[in-house]
């Protein structure tokens, strides 16, 4: 026997949302904006990346990035290793949060969230 069951447009819509929203194919992850969303600073903590810097990125990368909220005891080279590899350097890094300049010393601040590109090919980053 089969079932039906009745969906609003708004039930619809946040479904379609959700599915979208948790795909990802290769390197393709959801538009920056939306990621930031769900993923959201500490108190105390920033994104370090700025409005048009998210921009930026978007056109030149499209859905290649990662956004993260770093957490304690996280390592910016593990990360890099982690999120990317030789794809993520360190440079791509600073270039993308532009708002943390303490990146640059290799320091990154728990609940603060940042940005990777996780594209096979940064050069368009340098």
């Amino acid at each position: 026997m089969k079932k039906v069951i009745k969906l609003t447009e708004s039930d619809l819509k946040k479904i379609i949302e959700k599915v979208i929203s948790e795909q990802t194919f290769g390197y393709e992850y959801p538009p920056i904006e939306q990621q930031m969303k769900k993923v959201k600073p500490d108190a105390g903590g920033k994104y370090c990346f700025s409005p048009q810097m998210a921009q930026r990125l978007k056109r030149e990368s499209g859905l290649a990035h990662l956004v993260y909220k770093v957490k304690q005891g996280d390592v910016l080279s593990k990360l890099i290793q982690k999120n990317g590899g030789l794809a993520n350097s360190i440079h791509s890094i600073e270039y993308g949060n532009d708002l943390c300049p303490e990146i640059k010393k290799g320091i990154i601040k728990t609940g603060n969230v940042i940005v990777f590109n996780t594209s096979p090919d940064t050069s368009t980053n340098m």
